[in-house]
């Protein structure tokens, strides 16, 4: 098992009211994965389909979707932005990550584990990172299989079971 101390880049976000419109972040999926996501606190859960999109300039998208196959959230970070699409509530946020309040920090600590998987190296590899976020990868033939992401301290967690590829429109209803 390799112990790699790398910050997650985390970072804070709330998510405020729909009622802002702002044109949407320009994203062209270069790869694509589908999995399952487990989300837990000491008081909620939510279990969903995910997929995980990356393009070429190293942006991430995560599509969180139920039964309908409809996106319930959409978290895309880039360089710069952070921006959170929580569809099932009608609330959306966007803006610098060093803008950003608490509420959802998890979310955050989530998609910038699964932007740094690219560069674990095979096997079972940990993350700690300093704010209190850790992060348990297997990669397996270059690819991402599991992913564990967890604060102690808040006692919420992340967990990601990586299955196949999908195709370049999935999720984008």
């Amino acid at each position: 098992m390799h112990k790699i101390l790398l910050g997650l880049g985390t970072i804070a976000f709330l998510l405020v009211s729909a009622c802002q419109t702002a044109p949407k972040i320009a994203f062209t999926p270069q790869t694509l994965q589908h999995g399952r996501l487990l989300w837990k606190t000491s008081s909620k859960s939510l279990v969903a389909d995910i997929i995980i999109q990356k393009s070429a300039n190293g942006d991430t998208r995560l599509i969180l979707t139920k039964e309908t196959g409809s996106p319930i959230l959409i978290i895309t970070r880039t360089t710069s932005l952070l921006d959170v699409d929580e569809r099932m509530n009608g609330k959306h946020w966007r803006g610098e990550p060093s803008r950003l309040p608490s509420a959802l920090i998890g979310w955050s600590a989530l998609i910038d584990a699964i932007a740094v998987s690219k560069h674990m190296p095979e096997g079972f590899n940990e993350v700690h990172d300093a704010s209190g976020w850790n992060a348990i990868y297997r990669i397996q033939n270059g690819k991402l299989e599991t992913l564990d992401v967890f604060s102690e301290e808040s006692n919420e967690r992340y967990r990601i079971a990586v299955s196949s590829p999908v195709s370049a429109t999935a999720g984008m209803r």
